[in-house]
């Protein structure tokens, strides 16, 4: 599906969500990425990735 919502349910299934196949551990705590405000931050990370590309 290519919509807005769908790219949400991923983000937070790759990068938020706890697995148990990670003991618990959110995958971006697993691969060390410091994530504190889960949403939040990474609604300014990706502004910020976006704003970087267009400027490229």
């Amino acid at each position: 599906m290519d919509s807005q919502i769908a790219e949400g349910q991923r983000i937070h299934y790759n990068f938020v969500k706890p697995h148990m196949a990670l003991e618990g551990m959110t995958p971006a705590q697993r691969a060390n990425i410091p994530i504190q405000n889960s949403w939040l931050e990474l609604l300014e990370r990706s502004i910020q990735t976006a704003k970087g590309n267009n400027e490229q």
